[in-house]
């Protein structure tokens, strides 16, 4: 039987940084939802769900017509509250100029203070009914405080509405954020304008710059931490709730661990030697070469992520080991082989 030729690839220094991708959700930098400020039956909506709004746009109405009754009786309260208080003031006055001339006792001059002052308090009480009632009449129109996109609408013409209840979800569209959920043990490598590259598999060929602009203090589910990234130029063909691939470059990989990248070709996905076990372990077997017996071995080593068309390994490898990258369909555990020379090729013979 020909002795196989192999193609090898010899270990060499640690892998500087760490490149880690995570999935995220594109997010409207501004989004805010809106609600109106008093209760009522709705009248009309302007506008539907998906429409772009300028700012100060009107977007939907409440029937106005209990809201100026209310108005109106607040303005007839008011006007008898002012002519009661008059009427207060002017009698404590005249008590005041008998009381210096000794005409009535203290028990009456008394008694017309306290009702000045009753009457001045209830003044100040049907005035501010008013003032509440005008702005409620004003509350009943609802107007967009930023241009944007209706992202949702949550209401209908007749519909009986609290106050504060959703009406529609406005997205702003100049500015663009990624959300992504970081795991514990990569988010003390994340710092405040940290540059990443960010890509979106539903538009091909787009790649926006971003940086890190928020950092969640307090982990949530799967004990990772929320982070947003800003992004520079959005492009006119993304979209809120889109999918994004975040890329994070860092420094240095987590918990100290060493790195060394081998060609993802080096990877013998045909010997059958894993195990779910070893899948679930993170751990894939290649064929290291022999030079001193011009054998080959298989070895488990444990991989980390895809680096170009490279594989990071954390466990299993040292510099100077010849890790098979080519013609590891032809081999098995222990085979005696030959280096591959450009003269010979690979394969036996």
């Amino acid at each position: 039987m020909p002795i196989p030729r192999v193609k090898v690839y010899e270990v060499g220094d640690e892998a500087f940084g760490q490149m880690r991708a995570l999935s995220g959700e594109l997010a409207a930098a501004n989004e805010s939802p809106l609600s109106f400020g008093v209760a009522g039956t709705v009248d009309q909506v302007g506008v539907s769900e998906g429409a772009a709004v300028e700012e100060g746009q009107l977007l939907a109405t409440l029937d106005p017509q209990p809201l100026r009754l209310a108005l109106a009786y607040s303005r007839s309260e008011l006007a008898t509250r002012r002519a009661k208080a008059v009427e207060a003031i002017q009698a404590y006055e005249r008590a005041s100029d008998l009381a210096g001339q000794g005409v009535i006792s203290k028990a009456q001059i008394e008694v017309a203070t306290a009702n000045r002052k009753a009457a001045e308090a209830t003044l100040r009480g049907a005035e501010s009914d008013f003032e509440q009632a005008e702005r409620d009449l004003k509350k009943a129109e609802l107007r967009a405080p930023f241009p944007g996109r209706i992202a949702v609408r949550s209401i209908e013409p007749f519909e009986e509405v609290t106050a504060s209840q959703p009406a529609f979800v406005l997205q702003s569209e100049a500015a663009l954020v990624v959300k992504v959920q970081v795991p514990e043990k990569l988010i003390r490598n994340v710092e405040y304008a940290q540059a990443v590259r960010v890509t979106f598999p539903a538009v091909e060929g787009v790649e926006v710059a971003g940086v890190v602009s928020l950092i969640g203090a307090q982990a949530g589910g799967g004990n990772a931490f929320r982070v947003e990234i800003q992004l520079a130029e959005p492009g006119t063909d993304l979209r809120p709730g889109m999918t994004a691939r975040v890329i994070f470059s860092f420094e240095s990989y987590p918990d100290g661990r060493t790195a060394y990248l081998i060609p993802l070709s080096a990877i013998a996905i045909d010997v059958g030697v894993a195990s779910p076990e070893s899948e679930r372990d993170g751990r894939a077997p290649v064929f290291i070469f022999d030079e001193a017996v011009g054998r080959v071995k298989i070895r488990q080593v444990r991989i980390g992520g895809l680096r170009g068309n490279q594989l990071e390994v954390y466990e299993g490898l040292e510099p100077g080991d010849k890790v098979v990258s080519a013609g590891v369909a032809f081999l098995r555990d222990g085979m005696e082989a030959e280096l591959w020379s450009p003269e010979r090729g690979l394969g036996g013979g």
